[in-house]
Parts: structure tokens; sequence; C-alpha cells
């Protein structure tokens, strides 16, 4: 009798730390996963503002092509100097 007592110990003992160990083993997963999500969200966070520098970066250019052009056009063709021609009363 004292040793089926002694082995159902054990095995109780053995199964609560295959249990706990399991735990263990998840909360440590979870957090890895937390780690990498916050990484993965910090990289996109990054890329997506290097994006958008580079978005900004090409409407800049874009506006200063037209200004460029703009400053270019004849003084008779631009709306401003017709009303230059007739001034107001």
């Amino acid at each position: 009798m004292p040793f089926q007592q002694r082995d159902n110990m054990l095995r109780e003992s053995t199964i609560a730390q295959d249990y706990w160990q399991s735990l263990i083993n998840k909360i440590m997963k979870e957090e890895r996963d937390d780690s990498n999500r916050e990484k993965k969200a910090r990289f996109k966070h990054e890329h997506d503002s290097v994006e958008l520098q580079k978005q900004k970066n090409k409407l800049i250019e874009l506006l200063e092509n037209t200004i460029d052009k703009n400053q270019h056009i004849s003084p008779t063709n631009s709306l401003n100097s017709s009303y230059e021609n007739y001034p107001m009363s």
C-alpha cells in the first residue's frame, strides 16, 4: 500500500509539473508573440513614415515644377495681367 500511495503522489506531482510547465511555456510564447507584434508594428510605422515622406517629397517637387512652369508663362496669357490691363473704377 505505501508503494501505491507513493506512485500516486509521484504521478500527481508529474501531472502538476507538466501542467505548470505547459502554462509557463504558453505565457512565454505569448510574451514573444507580443514582442514580435510590437516589433512588427514599430517597423510598419517606420515604413509608413518613410513612404509618407517620399510622397511628400514628390508632391513638393511637383508643386515646385508647376510653380516654375507658371512663372515662365507670358504675362499676356496670365489671368492676373488681364486684370492689370483693365483698372477697376
